[in-house]
């Protein structure tokens, strides 16, 4: 596919006009092809970011869980129990 184009700085582009080579779809696969990696580790980082959350909120359940249990020790004199 031929096609031409200007930008507004005035450059004029001729793409495939030659050749019949869609030069610009050529481009825009190897541009999508080389920022594949950057694409993947970005869904890595929010998943991973998304899991560092998970820990922390119940690592947080998990304090209030120790901070509540041991509120509620118990402490024997003979044959009474109070509860503290």
């Amino acid at each position: 596919m031929s096609t031409i184009s200007s930008t507004s700085a005035g450059t004029v582009t001729l793409a495939g006009l030659a050749s019949g080579v869609d030069t610009d779809s050529i481009v825009d696969s190897l541009m999508e092809i080389e920022s594949a990696p950057i694409t993947t580790m970005e869904s890595k980082q929010t998943y991973l970011e998304a899991k560092k959350d998970t820990y922390e909120e119940f690592n947080t359940l998990l304090d209030g869980f120790k901070l509540r249990s041991q509120g509620s020790k118990m402490i024997s004199w003979s044959n009474r129990s109070i509860t503290c």
